[in-house]
């Protein structure tokens, strides 16, 4: 379900898309001037943010049960869960992601010189 656009300088458009009707996790759609397709980011955290890790640290209980959750299932916490809004920073050329479901705010350096596309995030 789309929920949030912004278009960069270039003209590229950034569409948030929370689920599929539940067919994927949520993701962000990346469509050149023309409306051709480029790529889609699914997230790519390294971290907890400071916020989520102060809870985590505070809850003996919480820092067991991740471990084994992140046991299963490593990938899943650093995907995006619920991307809900995007915005264009075009001073800095960043891309921003709200996902509400991790409480986290995602933020990417869009890099004009490769030649391939969708690696330009």
């Amino acid at each position: 379900m789309p929920t949030g656009v912004t278009v960069d300088a270039e003209g590229d458009v950034y569409i948030c898309d929370w689920s599929s009707n539940g067919q994927h996790p949520g993701r962000v759609h990346v469509f050149g001037p023309d409306g051709t397709f480029v790529t889609s980011l699914v997230g790519d955290a390294e971290n907890l943010s400071k916020w989520a890790q102060m809870t985590v640290d505070a809850n003996a209980d919480y820092v067991k049960r991740r471990r084994e959750v992140s046991l299963r299932n490593a990938e899943s916490e650093w995907r995006f869960a619920v991307p809900t809004s995007v915005l264009f920073d075009t001073d800095t050329d960043r891309l921003m992601v709200v996902d509400n479901q991790r409480s986290r705010l995602q933020i990417y350096k869009k890099l004009k010189n490769y030649m391939v596309p969708q690696m330009n995030l």
